[in-house]
């Protein structure tokens, strides 16, 4: 079942069909200025994630060298720039999912993350509320930065893959 208010000209912009090449480059550029960022913040708090994990299940495992209430608002900041800088286009994807009731990737990458993130802000902006509510202390900025990250640079290394075979069939086509 499909909207008629996202068929045609909205659905192939989403999908960049029929963009030229000089715009399909600029948004790569734009794509790795993003990943340039994002990728070794994830992966710092994936260590950090890690980290945090070895200590809480082996014995002798040292803690991290920040404690946790130094920690999440750090992750706030990082999680902060991650979801409304690099995963803008999986929060349009929730608001479209809203809009149209259709569902991509986008839109499911969008509805775990910003759940995720309001959720840890809630807990970390009033506290009240998960004291009274008598909520685990664990926030998940963490997750929320891992896997913006991880799937944006998957959407960079496959859009950068699809402008290299587009080039090779022209080549060939020539």
């Amino acid at each position: 079942h499909e909207n008629p208010e996202i068929h045609g000209g909205e659905h192939s912009a989403h999908l960049g069909l029929n963009q030229s090449k000089e715009r399909k480059l600029a948004e790569i550029a734009s794509q790795q200025r993003k990943v340039v960022v994002a990728l070794p913040l994830a992966l710092m708090v994936f260590v950090v994630m890690l980290w945090m994990a070895a200590h809480s299940t082996l014995s002798g495992f040292p803690e991290f060298i920040l404690p946790e209430n130094i920690l999440t608002p750090i992750l706030f900041v990082i999680a902060t720039l991650t979801l409304f800088w690099v995963g803008r286009q999986f929060i349009n994807g929730l608001i479209r999912f809203v809009r149209y009731r259709v569902a991509d990737m986008d839109s499911l990458v969008g509805i775990g993350s910003v759940t995720a993130y309001i959720y840890s802000s809630t807990l970390l902006l009033f506290p009240q509320i998960k004291q009274s509510l008598n909520l685990p202390d664990t926030s998940y900025f963490d997750v929320t930065i891992v896997v913006i990250a991880f799937v944006y640079f998957g959407k960079y290394l496959e859009a950068r893959s699809k402008l290299q075979t587009g080039e090779a069939i022209e080549k060939l086509m020539n």
